[in-house]
């Protein structure tokens, strides 16, 4: 799992594209629309994010958290996808893990 990471989307478009499908795989879209909900992402919520694999460079998953507007403290986890080829190998939680990091952190 080290070579697992998890990004802010914002600071690192260059994995909005291929986020973009990984998600449609799952929820299909318009590549534009997905491309714009990503778009918002940013510090102060919402924000995206990417779970890549260090080794290969590829998006192997995603999580969106939201604020709960009535709840200042508390965030919502909007979706997580993991890509079906690395399922059922704790990417997800691993995922999750870092999520909550970060989140902690902030």
């Amino acid at each position: 799992m080290a070579d697992l990471i998890l990004l802010p989307i914002h600071y690192h478009p260059d994995y909005m594209n291929e986020t973009c499908r990984l998600i449609n795989r799952e929820w299909p879209k318009s590549f534009t629309a997905r491309y714009l909900s990503l778009s918002t992402s940013c510090d102060k919520l919402p924000t995206s994010f990417v779970l890549v694999n260090q080794k290969t460079n590829l998006v192997v998953g995603h999580a969106k958290v939201t604020a709960v507007k009535t709840i200042p403290s508390a965030v919502y986890i909007e979706s997580v996808v993991i890509d079906k080829i690395y399922r059922g190998k704790g990417w997800g939680l691993e995922l999750m893990k870092q999520l909550h990091s970060y989140l902690v952190i902030k």
